[in-house]
């Protein structure tokens, strides 16, 4: 059966309404789950600082990353974000060593070569967490862990050299990574 003009625009304009229909539904979910982590996101830093009292750095993020990747579906912001605020509030009280923050990269990188380097960062991050492809994995690495470490004031750890410097000065300037 062959399909004329005005049989065309009414398929055309069927399809687009059904889009627009679909699109103002995500709109209005994800809108939903957003508010959602506004209401509830001093209750998830606390959470996460409460968890992060407990155990070292290391295991916030695999904490971090079982609340995110491990819980929501991929497409879950709202779920990733709150995982990110977990995972910040868990590091957010300590400070973070260079050397666990030492691949690290800014939060919000400028420049298209930055903006890949930290999308290579964060999928082999999330391979190595069995997150692979994961866009919940980089959301919860680029809110909770990314954050936290660029936040970071970071002091000597034990066994440090700069610890046995006598010009060491014991109060530094806060120095931002």
């Amino acid at each position: 059966m062959a399909v004329n003009g005005k049989q065309g625009v009414v398929v055309l304009v069927a399809l687009a309404a059904v889009a627009s229909l679909s699109i103002g539904l995500w709109r209005a979910q994800l809108i939903r789950g957003m508010a959602r982590v506004d209401a509830n996101i001093h209750e998830v830093r606390a959470d996460g600082r409460a968890f992060g009292a407990a155990v070292d750095p290391a295991a916030c993020v695999d904490e971090g990353l079982r609340r995110g990747p491990g819980s929501c579906a991929d497409g879950d912001l709202p779920c990733a974000a709150e995982a990110g605020i977990f995972l910040e509030g868990c590091l957010g009280d300590r400070v973070l060593s260079l050397a666990f923050c030492a691949d690290v990269p800014a939060p919000d990188p400028q420049g298209d070569a930055r903006e890949a380097a930290v999308a290579a960062w964060a999928a082999s991050r999330c391979a190595e967490a069995g997150h692979a492809d994961s866009r919940a994995c980089a959301r919860v690495l680029h809110d909770g862990l990314q954050r936290a470490c660029h936040a970071a004031v970071d002091a000597p750890a034990p066994g440090d050299p700069a610890l046995d410097d006598p010009s060491f000065d014991a109060e530094p300037e806060a120095e931002r990574f």
